[in-house]
């Protein structure tokens, strides 16, 4: 098996696991996959993703359309100031927490890596998600290879996750040296006629990481 399948949303993130594997395993074994989930940033995002993919010259990104139950400040189920951490008896989540969301995108990205005969999917999920989004730490994504595998009737597909154990400041500074176009990203939740509305929990986060990392973070 060869090539990977990279998870690609258009946010840093994203970008810096894309352009990581661009470096170690060569453009022509890139298969990026972008979600439309009925996200209020679908478009710019997927317009993101498609930018960054012709940037680091890989395949156009395979576009999947899903729906989930939920409704969550990043489907509209609430305004942008409240895209925020709370607290319920399952411990602390983000409410922009979109129940099942990563366990279904991991899927799809399995079944296209298997189908494509790629040995792993790169997910771009950092430490500081993991805070509040229980989908993105390392024990959620250990069990995701493993049933991803066995539900493949046990191949060998790995998740790689490099960004799993760094602040999101460290992605930044890790996307500088890489050269991420930091100006072809979009992070934000709640945009305002297609660009970042600057306030919601994601572009605050944006900011900072690259205020911590002593960069500019390029036009919004």
């Amino acid at each position: 098996m060869s090539g990977v399948v990279v998870l690609l949303s258009g946010g840093l993130d994203s970008a810096v696991c894309l352009m990581l594997a661009a470096r170690d395993l060569g453009v022509e074994n890139i298969l990026p996959i972008t979600f439309d989930y009925g996200q209020l940033a679908a478009g710019p995002e997927i317009e993101a993703a498609r930018a960054l993919a012709r940037e680091a010259g890989v395949a156009e990104p395979v576009m999947v359309r899903l729906e989930f139950p939920t409704e969550t400040p990043l489907t509209g189920g609430a305004s942008a100031g409240e895209v925020a951490s709370v607290a319920d008896d399952r411990g602390v989540v983000a409410s922009s927490f979109v129940p099942g969301r990563n366990l279904v995108m991991l899927a799809h990205a399995f079944g296209l890596a298997f189908d494509a005969g790629a040995c792993s999917v790169y997910f771009g999920a950092c430490a500081d998600d993991a805070a509040g989004y229980p989908d993105c730490g390392p024990g959620f994504i250990d069990a995701a290879e493993k049933a991803g595998n066995l539900a493949m009737g046990g191949s060998a597909i790995r998740v790689i996750a490099p960004l799993v154990r760094m602040s999101k400041r460290e992605v930044v500074r890790l996307g500088e040296e890489l050269g991420v176009p930091w100006e072809l990203t979009f992070s934000c939740y709640t945009p305002v006629s297609d660009r970042h509305c600057g306030s919601c929990e994601s572009c605050l986060q944006r900011r900072s990481a690259f205020e911590a990392a002593g960069l500019e973070e390029g036009p919004w």
